[in-house]
């Protein structure tokens, strides 16, 4: 049995990761709807700020996220869920779909439980139906 893991993010630099920052919109882990900014501390290392979003998000949704010089929100279906003030990159970055399909019996799935999506659902398509980046 494979399990799916879908996420919509947006990256700057992937060869300066994680200096140029991360902003996942959506990503769906362990049956849920999780959204992450990932971005170099002071002391340069590799640091995040996760949540899970609450509710269900199977079937049709909206997910959104507002980036600016001095916060991030994220919002799901018009409701704010998540917001970030600290560590703002300000680097390019370049939106990404992407769906993986993972063995719940690999290494990585096992050692961390709940990491490596849920079943797949056939019957689910993934529509995007525009980009919008204002200054």
């Amino acid at each position: 049995m494979r399990q799916n893991w879908p996420a919509f993010w947006l990256i700057g630099d992937p060869f300066r990761w994680p200096a140029t920052g991360e902003i996942d919109v959506f990503e769906g882990l362990d049956g849920a709807a999780w959204f992450n900014f990932h971005y170099q501390d002071a002391a340069g290392n590799a640091a995040s700020h996760f949540r899970r979003a609450p509710g269900n998000y199977c079937g049709w949704h909206k997910f959104a996220v507002d980036w600016r010089a001095r916060e991030i929100r994220w919002c799901y279906d018009g409701v704010q869920v998540g917001k970030v003030t600290r560590h703002i990159t300000h680097a390019p970055m370049f939106p990404v779909l992407s769906f993986s399909v993972t063995n719940p019996h690999s290494v990585r799935c096992v050692r961390y439980e709940g990491a490596c999506g849920g079943k797949i659902d056939i019957r689910a398509v993934l529509r995007v139906r525009g980009f919008t980046a204002r200054p």
